[in-house]
């Protein structure tokens, strides 16, 4: 597990009921001087760029993610060549580059390495891109579509056809693609995190056709629940798993199988009725805090802000790090909604948002009576390709103003009298009720 910062700093964020805000957030804060995730066995690169990816989908951590960005330009080489200086991490490099141009970094000029460069360097004849780790072969399908993912964001002309043409190739016959790269076809292992990943690829470099039958895979193994374990054979699903397949299913326009996996997600997020420290984390198969929960919510954000790797982009990012907005007193469920109501954390109360701090201030006048508002969702352009994706959840305000009403007028100086005295008699009993119930 990581370490966390001293205190529950939020940076000025304030709350939020967006959930992938508060688990941006939370993340956010496990970051070790706000810049890097110190692991059990040393710092993690890989995890720190999967940080600056969530704030940037979430719209949250300005200055969190460019602290983090600038810590991982200092250490382009570490990452890339390994402590040992032989290692060849490819796809650690491709993600570097996507952390680049998510924050709107020059790529070409990252810690004063050029990263695409370095990329087209690791690209063999065959269009497999190589990567090497303590001297094996380690190269596979995160290896590839990363890499692709990176150049389709630098630009159409970028993208080496061959690269495409190999990954392609490496599906199973189920229609599903590998994590580990096969050498006979009776090999070839389907996995939901090797194809989450492909698919939100080859979407992005515009061969929606080629991953049509690897989201048919995904949606026949969705469990009833609409999580995903990594294979079919795999009893339990996780939430990784289900993140990449939430994101290859939207961005392929599987609308209903991405809301079921978002809604499986949802359900492993801790939410109010959680330690106060833990709230907006998503556990890998529960929601509790636990080793493995940093990496797990990392992942998860994009797939709670309905963004594809292909999509995230950090321009217009507000600061500081929500925490999840909890009313004193609130369920420790939340009510059940409609397919039309906004998803919510378990244990949070309904209630108004930007999404990524404090409750906006009203555009309404403080007199206008009994209104209700619903913030109105904003359909984003798919830029992979993949159509139009889900919008945003947008928080609902069920909050009324009612002006206070006026009696009416009576002649009669009697009347008025005995209406005098019977208002006080009710204000003083009203005044008293109202004390009690403030205790």
């Amino acid at each position: 597990m990581a370490h966390a910062n001293p205190g529950h700093n939020t940076g000025g964020a304030g709350s939020t009921a967006d959930p992938a805000a508060a688990a941006a957030g939370w993340a956010g804060r496990q970051l070790r001087d706000g810049e890097r995730v110190d692991g059990r066995g040393g710092v993690d690169y890989g995890l720190t760029a999967d940080i600056v990816l969530g704030l940037a989908s979430a719209g949250t951590g300005r200055e969190t993610a460019a602290k983090a960005t600038d810590w991982l330009a200092s250490k382009v080489d570490a990452y890339f060549r390994g402590d040992n200086g032989l290692d060849l991490n490819t796809g650690g490099l491709a993600k570097l580059a996507l952390v680049a141009q998510v924050q709107h970094r020059d790529p070409t000029n990252f810690g004063g390495r050029d990263l695409f460069q370095l990329l087209y360097e690791q690209l063999g004849d065959d269009g497999k891109f190589e990567a090497i780790q303590h001297g094996k072969d380690s190269a596979n399908t995160f290896t590839q579509s990363l890499a692709l993912l990176a150049l389709h964001r630098q630009g159409k002309d970028m993208i080496p056809e061959p690269a495409v043409d190999f990954l392609v190739r490496t599906r199973c016959a189920n229609g599903g693609f590998p994590v580990v790269y096969w050498a006979k076809p009776d090999e070839c292992k389907s996995d939901a995190d090797g194809t989450g990943i492909v698919v939100q690829a080859l979407i992005a470099v515009g061969r929606a056709a080629d991953a049509a039958p690897a989201l048919d895979w995904l949606e026949r193994i969705q469990n009833s629940e609409g999580g995903f374990s990594e294979t079919e054979s795999t009893a339990t699903p996780n939430a990784n798993s289900t993140a990449l397949a939430a994101q290859a299913l939207r961005a392929g326009g599987r609308a209903h199988a991405a809301d079921r996996a978002i809604s499986w997600l949802l359900a492993r997020q801790v939410g109010c009725s959680g330690k106060e420290e833990d709230r907006g984390a998503v556990g890998w198969e529960k929601p509790v805090v636990t080793g493995s929960t940093l990496r797990a919510t990392a992942q998860v954000i994009p797939a709670l802000a309905n963004r594809s790797l292909a999509e995230i982009d950090g321009a217009g990012a507000r600061p500081g790090l929500p925490v999840l907005l909890c009313v004193p007193g609130s369920s420790s469920s939340a009510p059940p909604t409609s397919s039309s109501s906004v998803p919510s954390i378990p244990g949070t109360p309904p209630t108004s948002g930007n999404g990524n701090g404090s409750t906006p201030p009203s555009t309404t006048a403080p007199s206008t009576p009994a209104r209700t508002t619903t913030a109105a969702p904003v359909a984003a352009v798919n830029a992979g390709g993949g159509g139009p994706v889900a919008p945003r959840p947008q928080a609902v305000s069920t909050r009324t103003t009612t002006l206070a009403k006026t009696g009416a007028a009576v002649d009669d100086l009697a009347l008025v009298g005995g209406g005098l005295v019977l208002v006080g008699v009710v204000l003083v009993v009203a005044g008293r009720t109202r004390r009690r119930a403030a205790r």
